[in-house]
């Protein structure tokens, strides 16, 4: 199936960035393969800002956003606290 998407991608200029492209599962790993070129198997992955894992584990998430909160925070606190604003 994903050959085909390749395929059919390709007539449209198109095509999948393979280092780019991950899989995630909750069941048994079998070999994936786009264009001879095997598909890398992840844990969990950043999918438009959040991290996303099979068991939904909120935890890591959570972490993540406190800490860039506040990595902001730090880089703004000159800002913030300037009395000219």
């Amino acid at each position: 199936m994903l050959n085909q998407l390749a395929s059919e991608s390709r007539k449209a200029g198109l095509t999948i960035n393979t280092s780019k492209t991950k899989v995630m599962t909750n069941r048994h790993k079998q070999t994936i393969k786009v264009n001879n070129q095997e598909i890398e198997y992840v844990d969990e992955y950043v999918y438009l800002g959040q991290i996303i894992s099979p068991n939904m584990q909120m935890d890591k998430e959570l972490q993540r956003r406190v800490n860039n909160s506040w990595a902001r925070y730090w880089s703004l606190k000159e800002v913030l606290k300037s009395k000219d604003i």
